[in-house]
């Protein structure tokens, strides 16, 4: 396909194209505004961002190009950098809004907290998903390892062995 039909495509924007967009034009008019580059604008960001974050020059150049958006704290430091509202920045700058978003991409569906299966010949397949006290995991994982009847026969105590009885 030539150059030409190509750009005769219906434009597929979705919203968030819309926002990275946006995002970009407003960070090329606070750089522009400042007669910075994409290096002085990392250099300056860099400043304002917490231990172990980092920002390089290629991504203020993915920022303002529209490819992408920054995450919370690298949005927070440009907004420090350029003294300027976040909201002015993005309409994703409210924190719990990107935080809420990030954990609906990140989670999983949510998974019974076990799961038991007769696999036949007397033994059963057990699947368990719960959040747990190390002290309780390693107990678990002990009657895991424990020979298999010994949870029949009494020989695994679920009692915390830190706790007098």
């Amino acid at each position: 396909m030539d150059e030409t039909a190509r750009s005769n495509d219906p434009p597929t924007s979705t919203p968030r194209d819309v926002r990275r967009r946006e995002f970009a034009a407003r960070l090329r008019k606070l750089m522009a505004e400042r007669g910075w580059g994409v290096n002085e604008t990392a250099r300056r960001v860099k400043s304002h961002l917490p231990s172990g974050v980092g920002v390089s020059t290629a991504s203020i150049s993915f920022y303002k190009s529209g490819r992408v958006l920054p995450r919370f704290p690298i949005l927070k430091a440009i907004g420090e950098t350029f003294d300027t509202d976040l909201a002015d920045l993005s309409d994703e700058a409210e924190p719990d809004k990107q935080r809420r978003a990030e954990s609906r991409r990140k989670a999983p569906a949510q998974a019974p907290s076990f799961r038991l299966e007769d696999v036949g010949d007397g033994y059963a397949s057990l699947q368990i998903n719960q959040r747990l006290p190390w002290p309780v995991a390693l107990q678990v994982l002990a009657a895991l390892k424990a020979e298999p009847n010994a949870a029949a026969s009494g020989a695994v105590t679920t009692e915390d062995p830190a706790e007098p009885t």
